[in-house]
């Protein structure tokens, strides 16, 4: 960095250095140095152009759906609007697999070997 035409005062701490550097009409940037390798920098100049608008992120809906009376077939009408990532547990709270067809946006099938009742977590 070029500092021609700065003012700079430096003041020894009793555990490190800290240091001013201050341009001629401009901001005051200060810069500290601590006893640890760690430098922070902080300005107080005027605030900078706002970044690009980032990605829209995903939905962040949810849905559970119970499925009360036993059964080999589970059609899901959630109407999220999207493909949903499904998690299914039975009465027991435990974990099954099964084959998911997503029919489209708003419903998805899941198909198992045997019938069971349980509950699906949509995301």
């Amino acid at each position: 960095m070029n500092y021609t035409g700065c003012r700079i005062k430096l003041v020894q701490l009793m555990n490190g250095v800290e240091v001013y550097i201050s341009p001629v009409a401009a901001p005051v940037i200060e810069v500290f140095a601590a006893p640890q390798p760690e430098i922070i920098v902080t300005s107080s100049g005027e605030r900078g152009l706002s970044g690009i608008k980032g990605d829209k992120g995903d939905p962040g809906d949810s849905f559970i759906y119970d499925q009360s009376v036993a059964s080999d077939t589970w059609i899901i009408n959630h109407g999220m609007g999207f493909y949903p990532a499904v998690t299914v547990v039975d009465s027991a709270e435990d974990e099954v697999e099964g084959d998911l067809k997503y029919i489209d946006a708003n419903t998805v099938q899941l198909n198992f070997n045997g019938g069971f009742a349980g509950r699906a977590f949509l995301s």
